[in-house]
Order: structure tokens, then C-alpha cells, then sequence
């Protein structure tokens, strides 16, 4: 028989702490920033950055 075990807050945490950081950072960069971008262009941009970082 499979045990389940729940998932704890502290557990769950960890791992996105950071990511949360980093969108809050987007989020202030956003709002002190008129520049936006289209989802097309926001996706071609990272991939001009992924094939950069791949050279």
C-alpha cells in the first residue's frame, strides 16, 4: 500500500520562494516601466536570449 504524505507549507515554500522574489522584482520593473511587449515578442526575445546563451 502507497503512503501519501501532505505536502507542508515549509516543504512547499522552499522551492518557490525564489521564483515568487523574481516575479515580485518583474512585477516593480513593470510598474516603473510604459514599455510592454506582445506575448509574441516577449517569446522571440527569450529565445534570442536562450541561442545567445547556447553559442
Amino acid at each position: 500500500m502507497t503512503n501519501i504524505h501532505p505536502v507542508t507549507d515549509l516543504q512547499y515554500a522552499a522551492p518557490t520562494d525564489e521564483v515568487e522574489v523574481k516575479l515580485d522584482e518583474a512585477d516593480c520593473a513593470a510598474d516603473a516601466s510604459d514599455v510592454r511587449y506582445t506575448g509574441p515578442e516577449t517569446f522571440k526575445r527569450a529565445r534570442e536570449r536562450v541561442c545567445e546563451s547556447e553559442a
